[in-house]
């Protein structure tokens, strides 16, 4: 008995472009963003499919990866969903037939959906941003719970140079202003970097909420509120929720946008405003990109 292919689905009109990247395009590229273990669990049934059919289960690949099922089972939903797996045939019983897509065969299906090596001599960077779309988010400029206790309004100088009085020079400041600079910097430096990080593990949003619970749990430390200043608080600070909460940590920073605005929010404005206008037009661009593919 030959289990049937589903063939190609036809092609999405509302497919993005062709953003240029450092690298050729991979499976990885589209499977990075769907989850930790989105990239392994590709590789693993591309490795180990007899005659082009999958048969594992779930409960087997999260005992492979050391996984909880639930962490199988949210990247493996979203790869059938985007077409780098394909299920075959719902057994009654028994595990789901999958099949797994090269990306060569995924490319072939998806026309016009992968990125473009660049020239490594042009000197235009790759577009990350996405504009327009209305969607309002707590990090937005309109009103949110986040602000419904307003704080006196602070202007901030479009750049350093305005940020100086006319009269002032910069050896008559405080010597103590260079290091404070540092500090509000190397916050929001941390963060971005972190995020970024997290990125390469977990989804994009998931890493935004990530960071948002490490800066709500710092702001919350009895011993005095903080904002992390390295990459390496927040790595720990990730490691641990997800080593106390393997199988439901997702679950836990789903609030953590409600913690930030109720716990964080006023700490990171008034001690590193450079973070706080970084976090608000990171969630705009996610609010935008969660519309536009909705």
């Amino acid at each position: 008995m030959t289990i049937p292919i589903p063939p190609a689905p036809p092609r999405n009109a509302t497919a993005p472009g062709n953003p240029s990247t450092a690298f050729y395009c991979s499976a990885d590229w589209h499977l990075a963003p769907l989850g930790r273990y989105a990239v392994a669990i590709h590789g693993l049934m591309l490795r180990v499919q007899d005659e082009h059919f999958f048969f594992g289960s779930v409960p087997q690949m999260a005992e492979y990866f050391n996984a909880g099922e639930n962490s199988i089972r949210r990247p493996l939903r979203k790869m059938r969903d985007l077409g780098f797996v394909m299920e075959i045939a719902s057994r009654s019983g028994e595990s789901t037939i999958y099949r797994a897509l090269t990306h060569t065969e995924w490319a072939e299906r998806h026309p016009g959906q992968c990125c473009v090596k660049r020239d490594a001599t042009a000197f235009d960077a790759p577009p990350h941003e996405m504009e327009g779309g209305q969607n309002p988010s707590p990090f937005s400029d309109t009103p949110s719970k986040m602000e419904a206790h307003p704080s006196p309004e602070r202007k901030a100088p479009t750049s350093k140079m305005e940020a100086k009085s006319p009269k002032q020079s910069p050896k008559k400041f405080p010597k103590d202003t260079d290091t404070a600079m540092q500090q509000k910097d190397a916050a929001s430096l941390a963060a971005r970097n972190a995020f970024d990080t997290f990125c390469q593990e977990m989804e994009e949003r998931s890493a935004f909420d990530m960071v948002l619970w490490i800066l709500y749990r710092a702001a919350s430390i009895k011993s005095g509120a903080q904002i992390p200043r390295s990459v390496e608080y927040y790595r720990e600070a990730k490691d641990n929720l997800i080593g106390q909460h393997d199988y439901d940590w997702e679950a836990i920073t789903d609030s953590a946008e409600d913690k930030f605005n109720k716990h964080a929010y006023r700490l990171v404005e008034a001690k590193s405003p450079d973070l706080l206008a970084w976090l608000k037009e990171k969630a705009r661009q996610l609010a935008e990109r969660s519309a536009a593919a909705a």
